[in-house]
C-alpha cells in the first residue's frame, strides 16, 4: 500500500475494517471475502502519520486507529537496488561507460549522505535523481548541467554553500 499518508480517510476506514475483521464485503459481492492466510499488509508513507511537514506538504494525518494497526519502521533507500535501477536506465538510453555511471551513482549517494548528516530539511535526493541523471548521462548531456537540473534544482544558495556545491 504505497503513499498511505496521501490516502483519504474514507479509504483508510475501509482498509482498517478489512484488517480488523479478516474479511471485506465489496460492493459487487453479496458476501464477505475472507483474507487469504498468507496475506500481509505493508504500507509505505513519506511521513510518520502526523500529516504534512516541510518536505511533504500534501500529506494527511493518519488517525490513531490506523497508526495502531501497523508496526512503524524507517527503511532507507537500498543503494544496491538504486545502482541497478540507474544501470538499467543508463543502458536503456544507450549508455556504455560504466565508470561514468558508477561515478554518478556514487556522487548522488554521497550527496544524500551529506544532506542526511547535516539534517537539511527540504532537500530530498531520492533514487529518482540517480535514474534521471543516468538517463541524461546516457543521452550525452553535460555533467554540470545534469547536476544543476537534477541534484541542485530545489536547493537554496545557503544549502548549496553548506554542501560545498
Amino acid at each position: 500500500f504505497d503513499e498511505m499518508d496521501s490516502c483519504g480517510p474514507e479509504a483508510l476506514v475501509a482498509i482498517n475494517a478489512a484488517l480488523a475483521n479478516n474479511s471485506y464485503t465489496f460492493p459487487d459481492s453479496p458476501k464477505a471475502v475472507a483474507r487469504h492466510p498468507d496475506f500481509i499488509c505493508i504500507a509505505c508513507a513519506n511521513t510518520r502519520g502526523k500529516g504534512a511537514d516541510r518536505d511533504y506538504v500534501g500529506r494527511m494525518p493518519l488517525d490513531a486507529a490506523t497508526l495502531d494497526r501497523y508496526v512503524q519502521m524507517e527503511i532507507d533507500y537500498d543503494t544496491v537496488i538504486e545502482g541497478n535501477m540507474a544501470a538499467t536506465n543508463y543502458q536503456q538510453y544507450g549508455g556504455t561507460d560504466t565508470f561514468k555511471l558508477q561515478s554518478w551513482v556514487s556522487e548522488v549517494q554521497a550527496l544524500r549522505a551529506q544532506i542526511n548528516s547535516k539534517k537539511m530539511e527540504g532537500v530530498i535526493i531520492s533514487p529518482r535523481a540517480t535514474k534521471a541523471g543516468a538517463k541524461a548521462l546516457a543521452l550525452g548531456l553535460d555533467l554540470k548541467k545534469i547536476r544543476e537540473s537534477v541534484l541542485y534544482k530545489h536547493m537554496s544558495h545557503d544549502q548549496r554553500r553548506q554542501l560545498g556545491v
